[in-house]
């Protein structure tokens, strides 16, 4: 059964943040969207008054009395993207350059020598009494891996600076980053270099032989396919075999969703007069979370001769009438559904006793791929039908990448429960299915 985790993040695509005019200036942005926080009486920044966004947005400090506390109401701070970046450790980075452009993100799993800037920017950037100790990046300090550490202090540093809490790393966090840490003399010297490992936390034991010989590919069993037996419907089947030969331990599939991207659009064109179309999308960024431990199939213990075992992912997305405001289908409904996934489907190894104890295990190898489908559906009272199926799976076949890759962990819960997600999470949005 498909799985997926629970704890993939909603983002709204009607967005009603105040947002500057393309002709404004990033500091009169600022002033308008935080004078605009300050007459609806909500609180300007957590860092009451004294951090570079309220230096230049002209802001005094707070009375006494004011909240240390930013205020998750107000509007949404948009600035105009940076066309160069003024700290000279950012400006050498060629992969911050280009999250600053906007062709790349910096989220959950990346590692490298970007990451460690970020982390370095955002202890400098921590808003703190004196005789109180830095609370950001405690336990890993500024390491080069954006784990779950990482994630919150990002998260942190947004809501300070009015920005979208989201935990990624884009143009606009850049933006103010890059603006608190280029006059920043002190930087924290970085430890030495992690040993990235195969899994957050904790890594194999570096005396188990790992196996002698792996393979790992992937096949598209079936093109995006639309079903009409229990409503409309579309789903993808990829399967993966690996072939593993070794001295000892075991090795079993693990998967990490990367992205979710789910969306329907209901219209109702006989008998209606109101309320007779309805988009809803359900997005879910959930970079390196996995889905089931282990994947599908049972784990195989590793022997001298050559084992073949398999696993399947059959992703899937269909409507339910309670995703319109009718909350039913009726004779002339029109359904179109649309769905792009992207998973990571990683070999594991591990200690071959217990067989069922996952504390310790990295990745042998992994595959990513993705699937894209998007179908137009019509009800005649009684039966649905399926228009022509617009499809992508990528890369179809594939074989393993054997590049040490980060297994993160992340709570379960079933495909099923993408629907209700839907219902419940998903937002509507003003959207037109040939904008899909």
């Amino acid at each position: 059964m498909r799985t997926f985790a629970t704890n993939t993040e909603s983002y709204s695509f009607a967005r009603t943040h105040s947002r500057a005019k393309p002709s404004d200036s990033p500091k009169l942005a600022l002033r308008k969207s935080i004078a605009q926080a300050s007459s609806q009486g909500k609180a300007r920044c957590a860092c009451g008054g004294i951090c570079p966004r309220c230096q230049i947005a002209g802001l005094s400090a707070p009375s006494a009395g004011h909240s240390a506390l930013a205020s998750p109401q107000r509007p949404e701070v948009v600035v105009e993207p940076k066309t160069s970046l003024d700290t000279s450790v950012f400006a050498a980075n060629a992969t911050l350059v280009e999250v600053m452009r906007g062709k790349r993100f910096l989220s959950f799993g990346a590692f490298g020598d970007a990451v460690r800037l970020v982390q370095e920017a955002l202890v400098a950037s921590e808003i703190r009494r004196p005789s109180t100790p830095p609370t950001r990046l405690p336990k890993f300090g500024v390491d080069g891996i954006f784990g779950r550490e990482t994630k919150q202090a990002v998260e942190e540093f947004q809501s300070e600076y009015g920005l979208a809490v989201d935990g990624i790393v884009g143009p606009q966090t850049l933006y103010w980053l890059d603006e608190t840490f280029k006059n920043y003399t002190g930087r924290p010297s970085a430890e030495p270099p992690h040993k990235i490992p195969g899994r957050f936390p904790g890594e194999l034991k570096a005396t188990l032989q790992k196996p002698s010989s792996v393979n790992l590919t992937m096949n598209a069993d079936n093109a995006v396919e639309a079903d009409t037996t229990m409503g409309p419907r579309i789903s993808a089947k990829a399967t993966f075999t690996a072939t593993v030969a070794g001295q000892e331990g075991k090795v079993f599939f693990v998967q990490n969703v990367r992205g979710v991207e789910r969306k329907v659009h209901w219209q109702r064109t006989t008998d209606c007069t109101s309320e007779c179309e309805q988009a809803r999308a359900f997005v879910g960024k959930a970079q390196g979370l996995d889905t089931s431990l282990p994947y599908n199939s049972l784990p195989r213990t590793v022997t001298s001769e050559a084992q073949t075992f398999q696993t399947d992912d059959q992703p899937r997305h269909e409507a339910e009438s309670a995703q319109n405001p009718k909350g039913d289908f009726r004779a002339g409904d029109v359904v179109h559904l649309f769905a792009h996934d992207q998973f990571r489907m990683f070999l594991a190894f591990g200690p071959a006793s217990p067989l069922f104890d996952f504390s310790e295990f990295e990745a042998l190898g992994f595959i990513d791929w993705e699937w894209k489908g998007k179908v137009r559906f019509t009800f005649d009272g009684s039966t649905w039908s399926a228009g022509s199926v617009q499809s992508r799976i990528d890369p179809s076949p594939a074989s393993m990448i054997q590049a040490r890759a980060l297994i993160f962990l992340g709570p379960l819960y079933t495909g099923d429960e993408v629907d209700r997600n839907l219902r419940s999470k998903g937002t509507k949005v003003d959207e037109k299915p040939d904008a899909w």
